[in-house]
C-alpha cells in the first residue's frame, strides 16, 4: 500500500473554542469543528518559483491560528495583574450544534464566578422599625434621606460618600449595626481612606460597645494619617475610659503620635495629663513644659496660662 501524502488544499478539521459570553473565560468547553487548510510544502526546495497560491494560503493560515487563539481566550494585549471574571462551564461528551443551543436544551451549564476582588455588597433594606422613639417627622425626613441614598447606590453601587451617608443615616435612626454594616462595607472597597474607619472607632465605641473593633478602626485611621491628632486622641480615650484592658497602651500610642507629630501640643497635654494621672510628676513635668514652648511660640496666650498652671500645681 502507497503511502500517499496529502494533495496540495486538503482540509483537515480542528476542535474551536467557542468564545464565551462578554467578561467570562472558558474552562471547559464543547467539541465544535472548523476548517484548516494544509499546505504540502515538501517539495519547495525543488521549486524555486513558489506561487502566489502557496503564499496566500500561507497567510491565511497563520491569520487563522491567530484568530482560534484569540476566540479562545488568548489577549496579548491585556496587562498582566488585568482581573479578570472566571467562568466554569460544563459539558457533555457530545459535540456539535450552538452553543446556545445547547445551553438551552441543558448540555452545557455556565456558571459565572465573581472577580476576586469584587466584594459583595450588603442588602440596602433593612427593617423600619428603628427610630421607634424618635419624633415621627424627624424619623419621616430620615427615611426619605434613606430611601434616596438607596436609590443612588442602586445606580452606583461603589459609591464612597453614598456608603458613608448611608451608615450615618441609618446611625441616626438608631440601626447601628446597620451603620456597621455600610461602613465596613465601604472599608473594604476603599481599604485606603480614614473616614469610615473614623466612624466605625466611634460607632463601636460608644454605641456597639466592641472596644476590640473600636481599637482595629483607630489604629487603622492613625497607620492611614499618621497626623490625624483626632485619631491619637480617640485612642487615648479608649484606652483611658473604655477599654481597661488596654490601659497600658496609652503611653505607648502617645509616643508614636509624638514621633509623627514632634510639636503638637494637644499631644504634649494628653501626655502631661497620663503621666500626672499615674504619678510620674518628672515626666508629667517635661511634657508641660514643652507643650508650654509650642504655645509660646504659637502666641496662643490662653493655652500657655493653662499650661503654667497645671506646672505650678505640679510644683506645689
Amino acid at each position: 500500500m502507497v503511502n500517499k501524502k496529502p494533495p496540495f488544499g486538503a482540509v483537515f478539521c480542528c476542535p474551536k473554542i467557542p468564545r464565551a459570553p462578554l467578561g467570562i473565560e472558558n474552562k471547559v468547553v464543547a467539541h465544535f469543528e472548523i476548517p484548516i487548510i494544509f499546505c504540502r510544502m515538501d517539495n519547495m526546495n525543488d521549486n524555486k518559483n513558489i506561487s502566489k497560491e502557496a503564499v496566500f494560503l500561507a497567510i491565511v493560515v497563520i491569520a487563522l491560528g491567530l484568530f482560534i487563539a484569540y476566540d479562545a481566550g488568548y489577549n496579548p494585549f491585556r496587562k498582566k495583574d488585568e482581573p479578570k471574571i472566571a467562568a466554569t462551564i460544563a459539558t457533555t461528551t457530545e459535540s456539535g450544534g450552538d452553543l446556545n443551543t445547547l445551553i438551552r436544551e441543558g448540555k452545557i451549564t455556565v456558571e459565572q464566578v465573581p472577580l476576586e476582588t469584587t466584594l459583595p455588597a450588603p442588602s440596602l433594606e433593612r427593617t423600619t422599625s428603628f427610630g421607634a422613639n424618635l419624633d415621627p417627622e424627624a424619623r419621616g425626613e430620615i427615611m426619605a434621606r434613606i430611601k434616596a441614598t438607596i436609590a443612588e447606590l442602586k445606580k452606583n453601587p461603589t459609591s464612597f460618600s453614598d456608603w458613608i451617608n448611608l451608615g450615618i443615616e441609618r446611625k441616626q435612626l438608631g440601626d447601628y449595626d446597620g451603620a456597621a454594616e455600610a461602613w465596613e462595607y465601604v472599608s473594604l472597597i476603599q481599604p485606603k481612606n480614614a473616614v469610615s474607619f473614623s466612624n466605625l472607632g466611634d460607632l463601636y465605641t460608644n454605641f456597639l460597645k466592641d472596644y476590640p473593633k473600636a481599637e482595629k478602626n483607630m489604629l487603622t485611621v492613625v497607620e492611614l494619617n499618621p497626623n490625624s491628632i483626632a485619631g491619637y486622641r480617640n485612642l487615648y480615650g479608649l484606652y483611658g475610659l473604655y477599654y481597661k484592658d488596654k490601659a497600658g497602651e496609652t503611653p505607648k500610642i502617645l509616643e508614636v503620635g509624638l514621633k509623627n507629630n514632634p510639636e503638637n501640643y494637644d499631644l504634649l497635654v494628653l501626655s502631661g495629663q497620663y503621666y500626672k494621672g499615674i504619678g510620674d510628676i518628672t515626666k508629667a513635668k517635661s511634657y508641660y513644659e514643652r507643650a508650654l514652648l509650642v504655645a509660646e511660640k504659637a502666641g496662643q496666650t490662653t493655652a500657655k496660662q493653662l499650661i503654667e498652671a497645671e506646672i505650678q500645681n505640679l510644683n506645689q
